[in-house]
């Protein structure tokens, strides 16, 4: 870096100035949400993860970002994610490489959190040239005119949550996605930080209970801050017909209240409320994705061996020893996983490019081992990625197509 500029990781100090640099490069509710972010409540920073970029004359922050720590689960598997965000240069500063060393600094955080996977928001061509690559959905859903909703829900009705909701709340996000394959964990620590932010910030909730007869069913979680003239539903757990309509009509009082003319239900797309609520016409918006990075396929393999032994014992294979070699062409490495009676002993490099049973580059590679995409639909898109027929069936049981879907976790 330029000896005009001085690095360095913040201190509990910088946070107001952090707060002062988002708000002014990017939006006031920015710097709200940053100032939330590093304050005491927050289960997923300290202002050690947050990387600045000082101008060595003036002092001024001029560049910075920061990693938040996640949390996914993969098939029961729990997996440690550090997510890049809040990346911001001021324009003054652009083009000397201040984002390249916050990008070492944060691949060290990686190592110092035990993280196995990175992941991002953001501009996709950008980041691709970082090694990251969609791999997980987000976003996306149906977006409803409010003249669409019914506009009186029949047996349920919702309230706005309190803090003694929590618990109830945390168990009904627990179930609501178990079936999702990939999917963010939130623990009582995080919802309490969640439902505790800034009205102002850029991702403050208004979270509503749904009950019937007095009883918790579901609840509904809207985005404070509006989005294309709507307001956004980011999470939705119901059990019935008469809760969707009960969440949707809220979300249309809230519309009506904030000068909005729809409201966008940003779900995963295999959510049961599409299966009504796709009669009535809506918009569909196609998902987004996370972008993700594996800095160290060894630790994700055998970090995911208890799921390729399941599926390797579920399936026709059960008992197989041998091994699986994946040439990752653009590195010119051999992943090797090693088999015996149908569990993983090894997944390290064998270091023979010659022979393989599955020839791919490690963008492909993290869409197929997250399940964002079948192995016959990346071969078919893909020309760079190419398998044996003989191990076909057995990269398939490896790594099928999941349902997945990680929500914000902020």
């Amino acid at each position: 870096m330029a000896a005009e500029y001085r690095f360095r990781s913040a201190e509990e100090q910088d946070a107001e100035r952090i707060a002062a640099f988002n708000e002014r490069i990017f939006r006031p509710s920015v710097g709200v949400w940053a100032r939330d972010l590093l304050s005491s409540k927050s289960p997923r920073l300290a202002p050690g993860d947050f990387s600045l970029v000082e101008d060595a004359s003036s002092g001024e922050i001029v560049s910075s970002l920061c990693c938040i720590e996640q949390h996914w689960e993969l098939e029961g598997v729990t997996i440690p994610v550090g997510q890049i965000e809040l990346v911001g240069t001021d324009e003054r500063h652009r083009g000397h490489g201040l984002l390249r060393e916050q990008m070492r600094w944060f691949d060290k955080r990686l190592l110092e959190k035990g993280c196995v996977l990175a992941c991002v928001q953001g501009i996709p061509a950008f980041y691709q040239r970082m090694g990251y690559h969609a791999a997980v959905p987000l976003k996306g859903g149906m977006r409803l005119a409010v003249e669409q909703i019914p506009s009186k829900p029949r047996g349920s009705s919702v309230r706005r949550c309190t803090r003694a909701d929590l618990v109830e709340l945390a168990d009904l996000y627990e179930k609501s996605t178990r079936w999702l394959a990939v999917r963010s964990l939130r623990n009582a620590r995080l919802w309490e930080y969640q439902e505790g932010q800034n009205s102002k910030s850029e991702h403050a909730y208004d979270t509503y209970v749904i009950e019937r007869s007095g009883h918790a069913t579901g609840y509904a979680r809207f985005g404070r801050q509006t989005r294309s003239n709507a307001v956004v539903l980011r999470e939705l757990a119901v059990s019935s017909e008469d809760d969707v309509i009960a969440a949707l009509g809220c979300g249309r009082k809230l519309a009506s209240e904030r000068g909005c003319n729809a409201v966008i239900m940003q779900l995963p797309s295999g959510h049961g409320a599409f299966d009504l609520v796709r009669h009535w016409s809506p918009e569909v918006i196609p998902p987004f994705a996370w972008m993700v990075r594996i800095p160290d396929w060894y630790a994700f393999f055998t970090l995911l061996k208890p799921v390729l032994d399941r599926r390797v014992g579920r399936s026709l294979l059960a008992g197989f020893s041998g091994e699986v070699r994946i040439l990752l062409d653009d590195r010119q490495v051999t992943q090797c996983l090693t088999f015996r009676r149908g569990r993983l002993t090894d997944a390290g490099n064998c270091g023979k490019p010659d022979k393989w049973c599955l020839r791919v580059t490690e963008p492909i590679l993290v869409k197929l081992t997250l399940g964002y995409r079948s192995r016959e639909a990346l071969e078919d898109w893909f020309v760079e990625m190419q398998s044996q027929a003989a191990h076909r069936y057995l990269i398939d049981t490896l790594f099928p197509q999941l349902r997945a879907f990680v929500y914000e976790t902020y």
